[in-house]
């Protein structure tokens, strides 16, 4: 987990990859770029949140994940999206 500033993500996710791949992690969850990311990049699944206060994807969506675990297995991931209210 890492907040992700030092990856150049606008650049895409292959620095951040290979940081995982390195530290033999499963899962990389980052934030920074407040923009939501579900993917696999060389068996590593890339997770970033996106943000509930300042979303920065197009559709300015609120946006957190739920990342469901046992016994050390991925059992499910789901990018999740609020209400803004008016």
């Amino acid at each position: 987990m890492t907040h992700g500033h030092r990856y150049n993500l606008e650049k895409g996710y292959k620095k951040i990859c290979k940081a995982a791949l390195s530290n033999k992690a499963a899962i990389a969850v980052f934030g920074h770029s407040h923009m939501p990311v579900a993917k696999y990049c060389s068996g590593v699944l890339l997770l970033n949140p996106g943000s509930p206060a300042w979303p920065r994807q197009a559709e300015r969506k609120p946006s957190y994940i739920v990342l469901t675990l046992e016994k050390g297995r991925i059992l499910s991931y789901e990018i999740r999206y609020l209400e803004k209210k008016v």
